[in-house]
């Protein structure tokens, strides 16, 4: 299973907001899954459909997308990364 994460690896390069494809997963039934976990998560192409285009996800309805914020606690970043697996078979740690 993968997972692949859009954009820009480097630190000082990156904004909060991460854009997520998953293998055998569209971005809408993805959300749909976090959502019923309580995971905050959005999916579409967040005005940039030129980019989800060239990216080939237009047709998988795009990206998934979720930021962390300085009110995200430590247990909706576990929440996420564990819904994440239940969704890819990946056991987060």
């Amino acid at each position: 299973m993968t997972v692949l994460l859009n954009g820009s690896h480097a630190r000082t390069a990156r904004a909060p907001t991460v854009s997520i494809t998953l293998q055998g997963h569209t971005a809408e039934e993805a959300a749909s899954a976090l959502g019923a976990q309580g995971v905050c998560v959005w999916d579409g192409n967040f005005y940039a459909a030129r980019a989800v285009e060239l990216l080939g996800l237009a047709d998988r309805g795009g990206l998934l997308r979720t930021g962390i914020s300085m009110y995200t606690s430590r247990q909706d970043i576990h929440r996420l990364l564990d819904g994440l697996g239940k969704l890819t078979g990946f056991v987060v740690k």
